[in-house]
This record gives structure tokens, sequence and C-alpha cells, in this order.
């Protein structure tokens, strides 16, 4: 068993650390580190970790050999500081979106593979059969891809939450949901020439909403993401030289998500082509098995163990980089629209 040790005690450390207490990854939640004694304990407590490995100084975690891989769920702000821990004590590291894409953690990407330490993000629905077919499905129904449309919406209410906090996360709604929508994007784009792009603050200025669009390679495109809004929409469209393709439950489907849980076991895919797309149209079932985040934790794992896996994983992250940087981009050239009221 991999002995793990969790970074943070927020909604996203409880969902794995309940998904690997299950019994279904060679993993171990072995310890915690949290900023204040009673999160540590109390987390602690729900996970069975002794309490000898509750800690609250980070040193004393990353001191500890026993400690093979750490799962870094805190802030966008805090994630090098203890990047650059793990990978000076030789740790692998399973880090939450969005990645941090400063010049010194760029350095720690390229020092990780030298030491041979696994990094992988932790986006969940890379780790789903939709995305890891998503260049068939394309090849057999889109054709040469023309047109990408991606837009993830969540309504939140939660307006203390770390996302709408501008200190802790400094993309909001750019960095959050459009993780997904730009992560989407790189596995059919590299190199884009032309982007222009909106963001939507709040009276904290927190960014809920943003809007990027763009053309790379005769591929136009336009990812919308939003905390806005009263209903939930996860919709990703490609369209070519052969027809169209429609997915509406890309990022969290209805069977293997952590929120949705065991509804329906499969997606529809839509199919649609010619000059009567409405009524020519067919509809295709991706089925699932297993939970999203558990498959990452188990491709995490089998990367660990295996040189193969683990070349598997470096690629991957390549595009999460890329998905980073383009978000960084985007956002300092954004047009920035103030409201009031609402998320």
């Amino acid at each position: 068993m991999i002995k793990l040790a969790i970074i943070g005690t927020g909604m996203m450390a409880n969902i794995i650390a309940k998904e690997i207490n299950d019994g279904t990854q060679e993993l171990e939640v072995y310890a915690v580190l949290s900023r204040t004694e009673q999160k540590a304990f109390l987390f602690g407590e729900r996970y069975s970790i002794p309490s000898d490995r509750r800690y609250c100084k980070a040193l004393d975690l990353f001191k500890d050999e026993k400690v093979e891989a750490v799962y870094i769920a805190t802030p966008t702000s805090e994630k090098e500081h203890y990047l650059s821990l793990a990978i000076a004590y030789g740790k692998h590291v399973l880090l939450e979106k969005p990645i941090p894409t400063s010049l010194s953690a760029l350095a720690l990407y390229e020092k990780a593979k030298v030491k041979d330490l696994v990094v992988l993000d932790a986006t969940h629905c890379v780790h789903n059969v939709l995305m890891q077919t998503i260049h068939d499905i394309a090849s057999e129904h889109v054709g040469r891809v023309e047109n990408i449309e991606v837009k993830f919406c969540w309504p939140d209410c939660e307006t203390g939450s770390n996302t709408l906090n501008p200190a802790l996360e400094p993309l909001g709604a750019m960095g959050d949901l459009g993780w997904y929508t730009a992560r989407t994007l790189v596995e059919f784009i590299e190199d884009v020439f032309d982007v222009s792009s909106y963001c939507v603050v709040n009276e904290r200025g927190a960014v809920v909403e943003s809007r990027i669009t763009g053309y790379s390679r005769a591929i136009s495109f336009t990812l919308f993401a939003s905390y806005r809004g009263a209903t939930a929409s996860q919709y990703l469209f490609l369209g070519g030289s052969m027809g169209e393709v429609i997915i509406k439950d890309f990022v969290m489907p209805y069977w293997g998500s952590f929120v949705y849980g065991d509804i329906q076991r499969f997606s529809d895919i839509t199919v649609r082509s010619g000059f009567k797309p409405f009524l020519e149209k067919k509809k295709k079932k991706a089925y699932f098995s297993g939970t999203q985040h558990g498959n990452m934790l188990l491709g995490f794992s089998l990367a660990i163990e295996s040189p193969q896996q683990r070349e598997r994983v470096r690629k991957s992250f390549e595009k999460a980089i890329r998905a980073a940087l383009f978000l960084e981009v985007a956002h300092v050239g954004a047009k920035s629209i103030a409201i009031k009221g609402g998320a």
C-alpha cells in the first residue's frame, strides 16, 4: 500500500480520503496536514489516522520518511509552497486543480521529472471513458475538427467559498470551472494564435463568470464558465467536416462523479449531420464503471509503481500545464465587467 498524506481538510480532501478508505485503491490515508490542530484532529478521527500523524507543521510531515506521496488540496495560492517541499523531499504529488504556473512552479515540474517523481493533476473527468475516447469519437463522427464549444455552469450560493476569494483563487470561476473547458480544449489544439476574453467580477473582485473565444489552426473555439444562473450545465460540442457531436454531462456524468453518484450509468452522445440535423441525428451511449476519482487514484498509484504508466501520466500532466498557461494568458488579457449582487 502506498502511504499518502493529505494536505488540506476541505471538501475534496474528504472525498479523496473516503474513496481510499473504502478500500478500492492501492493507497493508504497515512497522514494529514492542516493549519489548525482541531481540523487535523477531526479529519484524523474521521479517517482513522493515528494522532501522531495529524500534522500541523509542514516540515514534520515531509520529514516523515514513510510518506511516499501527497495529495495537495489547498487553495491555489498555497499549492506551490507544498509542491516545492514535496519535490525537495522526494514525494509523488497528486495536485488539485488549477495548478500553479509561475516560473518557479514550472521549474519544479521539470525537477520532478529529473527525480523521477509522479506529478498528476486531480482532473477527475480525464479518467472517464468519454475523455479517454474523445479522439476516437471525434474521428468517427466529426472528422476534421473545426469548432469547439465548451460550457460549464455551476450555480454557487456559497459566497464565502475559497473559489470566490480572489486572494486564494485569483482566477475564480475561470480557474475552477473554466479549468475543465481549457483542459478539454488542449486535447485538440496546442498553439493558440488569437484569443479574446472577458471576466465578470463581483463586489469582492472575484471572477464569477468568464468567456474565452479564439482561433487556432483552423479551429475556432468558445469556452464559457459561470457560477451565475440557476441551472447546472456541462456541455461539450465538437463540429467538423463530417458532423457534430454533443455531450451534455462531460465533466460530472450522472454515474461515477462525486456530485451525482449513481443516477444513470451512461452518458448520451448526440451525433448530428446534414441539412436537417435535428431530425437526422442519432444517440450513442458511453457506459461507466467505477468512479472518476477512483479511476484517477488508481492511475496515480499505478504510475508510482510502473514506469510505463508513469510516462502516460507525464503526458497527461503536460496537457494540464498547457491548460493552466492558457488560462493565465486569457485572465491577464480579459476585459473585466463588474456586477452587483448574485454570486
